[in-house]
């Protein structure tokens, strides 16, 4: 997905592939969030030629989190839906630019799995 408005949907706790498919693509997806309830947002099993970055947004045009690496952490400010925006800092596109993408709840389960 190349616009915020045409943003796919990503249901919590499941994984979805995408892959850069032209040149300056950036992939947007939407969640469902709570008020108060933390959040992971993650890349993994990145093609060869790709290196995600993640950038929250409240809205379409609000960024929400100023960390930009391949896993975000947040605490929801409201309940609604939040947007990701997926870019790759090589700016290749096509083959070897495939990566999976999820969005988990933090409980005290995945606290203490992960660090």
């Amino acid at each position: 997905t190349y616009a915020c408005s045409a943003a796919g949907q990503l249901s919590l706790s499941n994984t979805i592939t995408h892959a850069f498919s032209k040149p300056n693509d950036a992939d947007w997806l939407t969640f469902p969030v709570t008020a108060g309830s933390k959040y992971r947002v993650s890349t993994a099993n990145s093609g060869a030629n790709v290196d995600v970055k993640l950038r929250l947004r409240a809205s379409c045009s609000a960024d929400q989190a100023n960390n930009l690496g391949n896993i975000v952490e947040f605490t929801a400010n409201s309940t609604g839906i939040y947007y990701v925006e997926a870019t790759n800092l090589k700016s290749a596109f096509g083959a070897g630019t495939n990566y999976t993408i999820q969005v988990q709840p933090i409980t005290s389960a995945l606290r203490t799995r992960s660090g």
